[in-house]
Formats: structure tokens, sequence, C-alpha cells
């Protein structure tokens, strides 16, 4: 029985271009880069080619049997998720933010360094709800 999400973070790097949103989701459910992917191509060849939507993350997950939520707010210190900011996805816990690449960021450091990426650009949290998580055998 795998439970959602995953209790500890295993950091592994994606290896097509555009896969941030992938390696994220690989990482916060617990599953496997490859079956992630294998899923993503799945539900939009195209989409999976040059980065997932949000949307299609979201049913990427919970055809892994995972249901996501979209939140708006976001506690960038205390939230476990996948932050999604425009055109990227990275990996968010207790104020670490885990980069495709496998970099780990203290979130602050993060948004303060040139990235391109600040705080206005992020969209949403994508979370499994305690209350909603979801198992599979």
């Amino acid at each position: 029985m795998i439970a959602f999400p995953a209790e500890a973070i295993r950091i592994q790097p994606g290896n097509v271009d555009h896969d941030c949103a992938i390696v994220a989701l690989s990482w916060y459910l617990g599953v496997p880069y490859a079956d992630v992917l294998r899923e993503a191509v799945f539900e939009d060849t195209d989409k999976a080619k040059r980065g997932l939507s949000t949307l299609a993350m979201m049913r990427t997950a919970h055809k892994l049997g995972c249901t996501l939520k979209r939140r708006k707010r976001v506690d960038l210190h205390e939230d476990y998720g996948i932050l999604v900011f425009a055109n990227h996805a990275a990996g968010i816990r207790n104020g670490l933010l885990f980069e495709p690449d496998c970099v780990v960021w203290d979130i602050d450091v993060y948004l303060a360094n040139p990235h391109g990426l600040v705080k206005k650009d992020i969209e949403c949290l994508l979370t499994a709800e305690p209350s909603r998580t979801t198992a599979v055998r």
C-alpha cells in the first residue's frame, strides 16, 4: 500500500527537457520517475515534451492514485507539496525548495537569487490534503 504524499523524499534527476513537473510529481508522490513520465506522456504527449500544465499534473497524479488539491495560499516555510510557478515546478517542504537538478535551496535564498522566479510568480501549491490522502494497493 502506498500512502501519499511520500514520507521521505527520494531525490532523483529528470532526464528529458522540460520535466520539472514530472520530477516534482515523482519525489512528492514517492513514485519512480519513469512511472510518472509514462503516465504524463499518456495524458498528453505534446505537454509532456514541453512541460505539464497544472491540470495535467493533477490528472497524472490522479492516474497514479493521488488526488492533488490546488491551493492559492502558500506557507513557504510550513507547506509540503509542489510549488507551481509560471513555467516551472519544484518541490517544497519545510522551507526547502527541491529543484529538478537535485539542488536543494532555502526558499528565501532561492527567491532572492537571480533565477527569474520571484514570489509573485508563484501560481499555486499542489498538495494531497491529509484528510484526503489516497492509498493504492
